[in-house]
């Protein structure tokens, strides 16, 4: 993760290093187009080859400073991949995206369907005596049931109550890909503002059940490489904010300390996410693949589950 976190950072730094360069590549070409249109009202008797001389010496000559290189104009990621790239780069770059937009939209389709579903259906487990309660009780082992048997509402099981709030979520999900919201400063600063809720309340919930829960711990494996891309796939989302850079960056008014203000903002991510981690390692013996529904069991005994 740290390893990540090092290259997740770096990366992040060329993609500022290339806004500023497109910011800069732009003004230099309105430049050199208002040199080259006054050139041509003075000099209308100019043969081609002169003018040409004199464009290129403007274009050389003219005083470039830091402030061309000032990022005032946003460049999505695609708009940089059309001005600096191949055509074939250009593909390249969009297939990429692509495939980042489907493994993201893929998280949120699985993550918000499954989230509600466990809000809406807790799953009924047996208790020690044979008899039956919901996960609200404090003494209890899951049933060893698949999701398809045990029935979420009427006739309706875990599974199908899955898929018709994943149907849901599509339908409300899906329309705003075809809308732009060209002001999402709010937005921004609630799901940024939840966000951080939710990871403290996670770390702080994960220490108190880690130190007042049952006697018996986690007692973390050994790490093995073999599960390595898995732990790459995982995590790799943490640091993910590259396609956000040109939204975030562009409307700050001071860009002062960026790269020492980004640092900041990876090395907090970092230290949160291995904090979460290791409440993890210690607290679940088998956790569950989306963390979050450890909290809907008592204790977050995730090792007693089938």
């Amino acid at each position: 993760m740290v390893v990540l976190c090092l290259v997740s950072y770096v990366t992040a730094t060329y993609v500022i290093e290339a806004m500023a360069t497109a910011n800069a590549y732009v003004k230099l070409e309105a430049r050199r187009n208002l040199v080259s249109s006054v050139s041509s009202a003075k000099s209308l008797r100019s043969n081609l080859v002169s003018s040409t001389e004199s464009e290129r010496t403007a274009l050389v000559n003219q005083d470039i400073d830091h402030n061309c290189f000032e990022i005032t104009e946003k460049f999505e990621l695609g708009a940089m991949a059309n001005m600096f790239y191949h055509p074939v780069g250009t593909i390249l770059c969009h297939i990429c995206i692509c495939l980042y937009l489907f493994g993201d939209l893929a998280i949120y389709l699985v993550a918000i369907p499954t989230s509600i579903k466990e809000v809406v259906c807790p799953e009924v487990v047996n208790l020690s005596n044979g008899s039956s309660t919901d996960v609200n009780s404090s003494n209890f082992s899951r049933i060893n049931n698949s999701s398809s048997t045990i029935h979420c509402f009427g006739s309706v099981t875990h599974q199908e109550a899955y898929y018709i709030f994943l149907t849901i979520a599509i339908f409300f999900l899906a329309p705003w890909s075809f809308f732009s919201l060209p002001k999402t400063k709010i937005l921004q600063v609630i799901a940024t503002a939840m966000r951080g809720v939710a990871l403290t309340l996670m770390v702080i919930i994960g220490f108190y059940y880690m130190f007042h829960g049952p006697d018996e711990h986690a007692h973390p494996r050994m790490a093995q490489f073999s599960n390595f891309p898995a732990m790459f796939g995982v995590s790799i989302y943490a640091f993910m904010c590259h396609h956000s850079l040109p939204g975030m960056i562009t409307p700050m008014k001071s860009k002062r300390g960026l790269f020492l203000l980004l640092g900041g903002d990876f090395m907090l991510i970092l230290a949160l996410y291995l904090l979460l981690s290791c409440v993890g390692a210690f607290w679940l013996e088998n956790p569950y693949p989306l963390f979050t529904l450890n909290f809907f069991t008592p204790w977050g005994l995730a090792s007693s589950k089938a």
